[in-house]
């Protein structure tokens, strides 16, 4: 990727309207281009059987996983060694 697309413009916003308090949040703002190029990729990895590339334990860039997801298998796994090993 260019390094031109790797550079966001960051603007601090106001948390509140009418607040005295001057907390900004900053938000970045990366180029439209470099955003449009990573939804490209993210819908052909999608396309393919991430299973396959990945490994069916991997729950970033997909689907119906979630950081949720993926503690309820880490959970499920340590319960069923527990189990094993008495």
């Amino acid at each position: 990727m260019p390094e031109k697309w790797k550079i966001a413009r960051a603007i601090a916003i106001q948390k509140k309207k009418g607040n005295t308090n001057l907390e900004n949040q900053p938000i970045s703002n990366l180029c439209a281009i470099e955003k449009l190029f990573e939804k490209c990729i993210l819908m052909r990895l999608e396309k393919l059987n991430m299973d396959v590339i990945a490994g069916k334990h991997q729950h970033a860039y997909r689907r119906s996983h979630s950081t949720q997801t993926c503690l309820l298998e880490l959970v499920n796994y340590f319960l069923r060694v527990r189990l094993v090993d008495g």
